[in-house]
């Protein structure tokens, strides 16, 4: 867990897989964040290769996302509150894990290192740090 200043928390994971089984892997998601309250926010997202987000404004803003990227499909889960939270987030993890590993067994890629995580970017980013070495902690990430 990383503690922001001004009393600010955020906790999150990433889970790399192989880009395949996206229909199935957008079903469950699905599932997982209806179960949740969660609202769908998939057509709002300015994240390039969206292929679901949804978010839940519980006052602990509880992100859950996959996007493509480098051939790959990253499924984003992170909270963000002032003061304690992370309810939802806690819940939620070991649910998307599960679903993950049923889809595709070993082939998961579990980061729970903020500093190891691939940044989500917006498109504007991205452009920025076209053409730059790169490496998976080289920017900061936003909220899709």
């Amino acid at each position: 867990m990383l503690l922001l200043t001004g009393c600010q928390t955020l906790d999150s994971v990433q889970y790399i897989v192989p880009a395949t089984r996206e229909p199935e892997l957008a079903v469950g998601l699905t599932d997982i964040a209806t179960a949740h309250g969660m609202a769908v926010r998939t057509q709002r997202s300015v994240i390039p290769g969206t292929i679901v987000y949804f978010q839940l404004g519980d006052r602990t803003f509880t992100d859950l996302g996959a996007r493509r990227h480098d051939g790959e499909i990253i499924v984003d889960l992170q909270f963000r509150a002032a003061g304690l939270g992370g309810k939802e987030y806690r819940k939620m993890k070991p649910e998307v894990a599960n679903l993950l590993h049923n889809l595709y067994g070993d082939q998961v890629e579990t980061i729970e290192d903020w500093n190891d995580q691939v940044p989500i970017m917006k498109p504007e980013q991205n452009k920025a740090l076209h053409g730059t070495a790169g490496g998976r902690a080289d920017a900061s990430p936003d909220s899709p």
